[in-house]
């Protein structure tokens, strides 16, 4: 079976009640702090190796455990700006899984 890598970036108040979802579903994570953006904002990166058969779930997964947040400040206007996760599905040519 093929394997795809799910990268998502969530904001930190989302990470933990993510993390623990994607567990109750047999779903292995790391979490890796991150940051970026415009202003350099702090985000949570999620590295979760599946099953091509299993990426719709983990995608559905991050869609409901997640929120949408507005970002405002001098320089913009209040709820101009929203922020929520980002995910990406890469291929997997490789992977070691260590014993």
């Amino acid at each position: 079976m093929a394997g795809r890598m799910v990268m998502s970036i969530v904001h930190p108040e989302d990470a933990q009640g993510l993390t623990k979802r994607l567990n109750q579903a047999g779903f292995r994570v790391t979490q890796s702090a991150t940051q970026g953006g415009f202003l350099r904002r702090g985000n949570v990166t999620l590295l979760i190796g599946v099953d091509e058969v299993d990426v719709d779930k983990v995608m559905e997964l991050i869609r409901n455990n997640t929120q949408q947040r507005s970002r405002g400040g001098w320089w913009l206007r209040p709820g101009k700006v929203k922020e929520g996760a980002v995910a990406f599905v890469v291929d997997m040519e490789q992977a070691v899984v260590s014993q």
